[in-house]
């Protein structure tokens, strides 16, 4: 029988190997071109250094917070937290930093505005007159006759509202210099330029003034932390998982030419799904930086299954390329199905409300289908050209195997009720899991924006901010006493907040504008009582303001409503919402409706980025599920079947989820998508084995019972082979300095490992148990 009778007679997955293994050096090279294809997009690679970007562009937080930045100002801060070694702020050494950092600062670029103690608009009454000026001058700390005495500036600031839990610390032995940068967002490097300079200005202060300690925070050191995070684990992540994979794959091959194929299948896959990110002009962020680490993971996993059958049937004795077609044969169905199921898994993450997910999800799809593509062209072109021997067969795995078989079948019922029983326990705790979105959290403790923000808010004041957008409902209605008195009111009820470190209030101005307008008289420090002598003060005041340091990040142009700013302390996600939800229903109660209000900012969103992203991902994870299930009873051609992989494909999710909850509890956003993550994964071992099962009921004739041990003896060493791969390829990711890389990582293993047992114990303990079901009847 010649070759092409063979072709015409044989299934589409022999004649395709057939075909390959008769051209692999075409087929060989078609691969590589579609790689590099697709891999010259790499070179349109950008890194986002915006948080917003987590974020939709109809996500309702970030909306309401970008209405609000639009009305005052929108901003970034970056925060220089200044220490003096020996605590003491209000000396002419530690002064004269300020200064000199205050005003070095206003050059940094995109810098808009610079505030500090020393250029702090000071205002006090002289005679008839109101002066405003810096609370420390140049000429001042040059001239001691002419200054207040540092024990006098202390009191000053220390009594100011607007200063003290803000600027400075209660003991006087840390204060900032806090630069608001408006960035144009025309190119993706104005963050990190921004960082940069920042940080030279730190280095040059330090050696100006040495004895103080220098801290960075605020918006713009986030979404740099954001940024770096991101390239950390692309250049350390990507290397560590190819040196371990690499050992990993010629431990368990002990084949040359097998470990290389396996590397050209791996890295093109990655190419190209990079490179379809640089197409997309897709940015790259933290949560997508590790989509070359699941690439690389889940294209081994594709190809380890096919090269075990092909050195199988080698060792059997069978010619070259009759192994490879054998191989093809065995593997075409079950990879293409894996892939398909595993896409659908990771296409599932569009439904997230976070779109790094979605660049996750589909970076990830497209690496998958490269190796596919990749594992049924390449690969067995490349064994094709090389040489390839089988050494001989370790039969641990396959005796192993019959053994598991043996026991599984002998014991299905208590296997069975053993696990319904672990699993319903286990899957209760689910709901024990605290989900909490604190940013800072989000990065190792060793990171140095954890490190400085974590200074900052120990020991001068709370870096998240909750916004409210206060309207009076009239314009010039900011000078309503009425209006003014509802607001330090408000002011008043947030400071008795036990997590609230400062508010900012514009009725702190207008008391202390009330007092100079009343020489200076203590008893004067409140409110004014007339609304035409308050908007006098406050037009005074403006006028006398220098360049850079009005109102305008207060007070509307039309003088009709202010932002009240809260600063927190180290709080939990739920806590904020408690607080938040406090405020707004204190003002539902006690205020005019036009003061209604929702409390906006940075931490509020993130604060609801795990809920909206857990409803979000239900219904995508649901999706997932009833497609891949659809798919498998399709493959199979047996509802039955299909129906019974739900076990294996499910049980591993709620154990992994409730053992989280049992033993770690609180987990961030990637806890929404580990979900649908794992479910295209797991599939891929049930897919295996219900393959090898099916072939042995219908080709082979085989029993229940019989078809169980062939599945274990076929595929069981391969299952166990790719699940190590697979878990150690997750479990690379707990090395990332973004925690909820780590999550995704430390779950994704644990559910995967869990998938394996699963697959080896309750899946063959049911299809045992309902054939024997059907042999009574």
């Amino acid at each position: 029988m010649t070759m092409l009778d063979r072709m015409k007679k044989e299934t589409f997955a022999t004649r395709w190997a057939i075909l390959v293994t008769g051209h692999p050096l075409v087929f060989v090279f078609l691969g590589l071109c579609l790689a590099m294809g697709l891999g010259y997009g790499g070179k349109f690679i950008t890194i986002s250094s915006d948080y917003r970007y987590f974020f939709g562009e109809e996500n309702p937080q970030r909306l309401a917070f970008e209405k609000l930045q639009n009305v005052y100002s929108k901003d970034d801060s970056t925060l220089f937290v200044i220490t003096p070694k020996d605590g003491e702020v209000f000396k002419k050494s530690t002064l004269a930093g300020i200064r000199f950092l205050t005003e070095r600062a206003w050059q940094l670029p995109y810098s808009r505005r610079v505030d500090s103690i020393t250029n702090f608009q000071h205002s006090y009454a002289e005679g008839d007159d109101l002066i405003v000026k810096d609370l420390v001058t140049e000429e001042e700390l040059a001239d001691p006759e002419k200054a207040l005495s540092f024990k006098r500036l202390k009191e000053i600031a220390l009594a100011e509202p607007l200063l003290r839990g803000l600027s400075i610390n209660e003991g006087a032995s840390v204060t900032s210099v806090n630069v608001l940068m408006t960035f144009p967002g025309k190119h993706s490097m104005e963050i990190p330029e921004a960082v940069a300079e920042a940080r030279k200005l730190v280095i040059e202060f330090k050696e100006k003034y040495p004895g103080h300690e220098v801290h960075l925070s605020g918006d713009t050191m986030l979404n740099n932390a954001f940024n770096e995070a991101g390239v950390k684990d692309m250049t350390t992540l990507t290397p560590a998982m190819y040196g371990v994979i690499i050992l990993i794959m010629f431990i368990l091959l002990r084949s040359v030419s097998a470990v290389f194929a396996t590397f050209v299948v791996m890295l093109l896959s990655i190419v190209g799904g990079m490179g379809f990110a640089g197409w997309m002009e897709t940015p790259i962020t933290p949560p997508s930086s590790i989509a070359p680490v699941v690439i690389m993971t889940l294209a081994i996993a594709d190809s380890i299954h096919i090269l075990k059958s092909i050195l199988e049937a080698l060792r059997k004795g069978r010619p070259k390329r009759d192994a490879i077609v054998e191989g093809l044969r065995l593997n075409l169905k079950p990879v293409f199905l894996t892939s398909a199921t595993t896409i659908v898994g990771f296409l599932s993450l569009n439904f997230s409300d976070t779109p790094p997910f979605h660049d996750l999800g589909n970076i990830t799809s497209v690496g998958v289908a490269m190796a596919f593509v990749l594992s049924v062209t390449v690969l067995p072109g490349i064994i094709m050209l090389l040489p390839l021997k089988a050494r001989k067969a370790d039969d641990n795995l396959s005796q192993w195997g019959s053994v598991m078989g043996s026991w599984v079948t002998q014991r299905r019922g208590p296997i069975a009720i053993i696990s319904l029983l672990t699993t319903i326990i286990i899957g209760l705790q689910i709901p024990k899991i605290e989900l909490n979105d604190e940013f800072i959290g989000y990065f190792s403790e060793d990171n140095t924006f954890r490190v400085d923000s974590d200074y900052t808010m120990k020991n001068l004041t709370g870096i998240y901010q909750i916004n409210f957008d206060l309207k009076s409902g009239e314009s010039q209605g900011v000078a309503d006493p009425a209006f003014l008195a509802k607001v330090e009111e408000f002011a008043n009820f947030l400071r008795d907040e036990p997590m609230v470190t400062h508010v900012n209030s514009i009725t702190d101005v207008f008391k202390r504008l009330n007092k100079n307008m009343h020489a200076d008289e203590e008893a004067q420090y409140k409110l004014p009582e007339a609304r035409d002598l308050a908007a006098q003060y406050l037009l005074l005041y403006e006028m006398s303001l220098p360049y850079g340091l009005d109102l305008n990040n207060q007070v509307d142009v039309d003088k009709s409503s202010t932002r009240l700013t809260a600063n927190l302390g180290f709080v939990s996600t739920s806590e904020i919402i408690e607080i938040v939800t406090r405020a707004e229903n204190w003002l539902k109660s006690n205020s005019p409706e036009n003061m209604h209000t929702l409390a906006t900012s940075p931490v509020i969103m993130f604060s609801h980025i795990s809920h909206r992203n857990v409803v979000a991902m239900l219904k995508g994870t649901l999706l997932a599920f009833g497609l891949i299930t659809l798919v498998m009873i399709l493959a199979l051609g047996s509802v039955k079947y299909g129906l019974l992989s739900l076990i294996p494909n499910l049980v591993p999710i709620v154990l992994g989820y409730g053992l989280w909850a049992l033993f770690v509890g609180e987990a961030g956003f990637t806890i929404a998508i580990v979900g649908s993550v794992t479910l295209g994964i797991v599939v891929d071992d049930s897919v295996h084995f219900l393959t090898k099962f099916n072939l042995a009921r219908r080709e082979k004739g085989l029993s229940v019972d019989e078809a169980v041990h062939y599945a274990f003896e076929n595929v069981g060493g391969a299952l166990v082979v790719t699940s190590v791969i697979l878990v150690i390829g997750f479990a690379v990711l707990m090395l990332s300095a973004f925690k909820m890389n780590y999550i995704l990582g430390a779950l994704s293993a644990l559910t995967i490992g869990l998938a394996l047992l699963i697959d080896f114990t309750l899946l063959p303990a049911v299809l045992s148990f309902c054939g024997q079901k059907k042999t009574k009847k």
